[in-house]
C-alpha cells in the first residue's frame, strides 16, 4: 500500500491533505515511478479512485483505478503553473504533515489558549494535541486507574515506564503507562 498526501485543485480551500491508497497492481511499479513526486511536486491524474469513510476524505484505489503520470489539458497546465507558483507553500505544507504523522515519542503539552489559536489552516485531521488539567477535588470513588499500552491503552500487566510488546496488536517498543 502506498500513501500519496496531496492538496487537489478544487480542495485548497479545505486546508487539510487528501490521502490516495493505492492497492496491490498500483501499489507496485506505478507507485514506484511516485518515488520523485513529493520533492517536485509533479501533477499525477488518477482515474476512478472510491471515498473510503475514514480520517476525512480519504481515497483508495479500485480494480479500474489508473495512474497518469502527466496528464494532458487545460487543469492539468493551471494546476501545474499554481504548484510552480507555490512552490514555497506546497513544501511547508508537506513538512507539516510529515512533522505531525511522524511525531516524535515525547508530547508537548499546550496550554487552553494555545488550544484556542488553533484554527482550519495551522491544524492537520491527524494532529494530537495534550493539556494537562488539574481536578480540584477529585472523587476516588469514581476514579480507575490502571497501566495500559501507550498505543492502544488496553491494561498490561509490565510495570509502569517499561517498554514491551502489546499483547493486543503485537507492536513493538511501546511503553506501559499509568492510564
Amino acid at each position: 500500500m502506498l500513501i500519496l498526501t496531496w492538496w487537489p485543485y478544487r480542495f485548497l480551500s479545505t486546508q487539510q491533505p487528501l490521502i490516495i491508497s493505492a492497492w496491490n497492481d498500483l501499489a507496485g511499479p506505478d507507485c514506484d515511478r511516485l518515488s520523485t513526486w513529493a520533492a517536485k511536486f509533479n501533477i499525477i491524474r488518477f482515474t476512478a479512485l472510491k471515498v473510503t469513510s475514514h480520517k476525512g476524505l480519504p481515497l483508495a484505489s479500485t480494480m479500474s483505478t489508473t495512474i497518469i503520470h502527466e496528464p494532458n489539458g487545460d487543469r492539468a497546465a493551471a494546476l501545474a503553473e499554481w504548484a510552480l507558483r507555490h512552490r514555497d507553500t506546497l513544501a511547508d505544507r508537506q513538512a507539516r504533515v510529515l512533522d505531525v504523522r511522524n511525531t516524535s515519542k515525547e508530547r508537548q503539552v499546550m496550554t487552553i489558549c494555545a488550544l484556542k489559536e488553533k484554527k482550519d489552516v495551522n491544524t492537520l485531521q491527524d494532529e494530537r494535541q495534550f493539556l494537562r488539567v488539574v481536578v480540584p477535588e477529585p472523587s476516588f470513588e469514581k476514579l480507575h486507574a490502571y497501566l495500559g499500552c501507550s498505543n492502544c491503552n488496553k491494561r498490561t500487566d509490565v510495570p509502569a515506564g517499561e517498554t514491551h510488546t502489546c499483547l493486543n496488536y503485537g507492536q513493538e517498543n511501546v511503553i506501559s503507562i499509568p492510564r
